[in-house]
């Protein structure tokens, strides 16, 4: 199943991304926290559409316990509020934080989204400068936290995971996978950034590998294409999306999906 997540159509609305979804052919969308801030306190059933987790709890390890308290319900209390199963957490920039202390953090924010009947997602971050960089030592936190994982090939490729590391993830850990390309050309791999991010086939990374690579693991849910580039916000939405679903879908197939 693909989902489309609205950092990939930076100029639509909310109400204009699910429109631009369904239309480019996507059977959920992941919607980022601004835009559902934007809407404000106008109804959400007119939003009849497969939500994705919401996109993002940010700055994990990097803020202390009341600062991201204070975020944490906000994000969560949003999320409920629009019917969103889940809420990503992402980490912020700590060197080697302590993998316990990081475990507490995680159990401590999981219960809290539980009281507010939202399932806490964690992602790892390939960013060198970032909180559990490689694949093995995000298993050992999220393994620990009981918390189900977001695998991003963007951030696979550039902190070096390999595909038989990625297949050896049971499937049941996944809870969603982000997908995009990004453009290589003048940088080594772990020297890109968000938005060197295109869409897939438009950049030079080796996605069918790491799709294969999580097709083995036994995964089964959704796969949101999410793209940072610049270039898409001078573009019109609905082509953006439409390329992104074809792109999206063609990729998958060659990977054996």
């Amino acid at each position: 199943m693909l989902g489309l997540n609205t950092a990939t159509i930076p100029r639509a609305t909310l109400e204009e991304a699910v429109h631009v979804a369904v239309v480019a052919g996507f059977q959920g969308i992941e919607p980022r926290v601004p835009l559902l801030m934007d809407w404000g306190s106008k109804p959400v059933e007119v939003l009849c559409f497969t939500w994705l987790p919401l996109n993002s709890l940010e700055e994990l390890f990097a803020l202390s316990l009341e600062e991201l308290k204070g975020i944490a319900k906000k994000t969560f209390v949003l999320a409920r509020q629009f019917g969103i199963p889940g809420v990503i957490s992402v980490p912020g920039v700590v060197l080697s934080p302590n993998l316990d202390e990081a475990v507490y953090i995680l159990s401590w924010l999981k219960r809290l989204a539980a009281m507010h009947n939202v399932e806490l997602l964690y992602e790892m971050l390939g960013f060198p400068n970032r909180a559990f960089p490689h694949i093995q030592d995000t298993l050992k936190l999220v393994s620990k936290a009981e918390i189900r994982l977001v695998l991003d090939t963007f951030h696979l490729a550039i902190s070096g995971a390999k595909p038989n590391e990625i297949s050896k993830i049971p499937g049941s850990m996944i809870g969603l996978v982000h997908l995009s390309d990004a453009i290589t050309e003048g940088k080594a791999v772990e020297e890109l950034t968000d938005e060197d991010r295109v869409l897939p086939g438009e950049g030079s990374l080796r996605l069918p590998d790491i799709l294969a690579a999580i097709r083995k693991s036994g995964f089964k849910g959704m796969v949101s294409v999410e793209v940072f580039h610049p270039k898409y916000s001078a573009m019109d939405p609905y082509i953006v999306a439409r390329e992104a679903f074809v792109r999206a879908r063609d990729i998958l197939k060659e990977a054996g999906w």
